[in-house]
């Protein structure tokens, strides 16, 4: 994701009322292939809007190990739903649906492997 440069509001500006406007956050741009893709956070969701020059659309992920990101069109509706209502938040072991960001996955094999990495990152003297 690239955030250098000045933001850029046309995309946001075509599909987003005037008076909704001051709702959303310029987090930057990924470049894919020809293609710019400029990303807007929500400010209450959290979630990601993210468009192209023309206001189209687009999913963006970034897979673990992969060297660039993938992306794929998606309807007006779908994407403001998804940026309205906030990304699904899962579980980076089991990837079980969680109910919020601060949310712990309730398996025992996840907990076991969180309380794991706590005691990896605990000052030995604190132990």
């Amino acid at each position: 994701m690239g955030a250098h440069g000045l933001p850029q509001w046309a995309p946001l500006e075509k599909v987003v009322p005037a008076e909704q406007r001051n709702n959303w956050m310029w987090m930057g741009f990924v470049d894919y292939g020809n293609r710019r893709i400029e990303q807007y956070k929500h400010c209450d969701s959290r979630g990601y809007l993210n468009l192209d020059a023309g206001g189209q659309p687009w999913q963006v992920h970034h897979p673990a190990g992969a060297d660039k990101p993938q992306v794929q069109p998606l309807g007006m509706g779908a994407a403001m739903d998804r940026a309205r209502n906030g990304q699904e938040v899962r579980c980076p072991y089991c990837r079980a649906v969680l109910p919020g960001l601060l949310a712990a996955c309730t398996q025992p094999a996840c907990l076991s492997r969180d309380l794991d990495h706590d005691m990896r990152h605990t000052r030995m003297e604190d132990r």
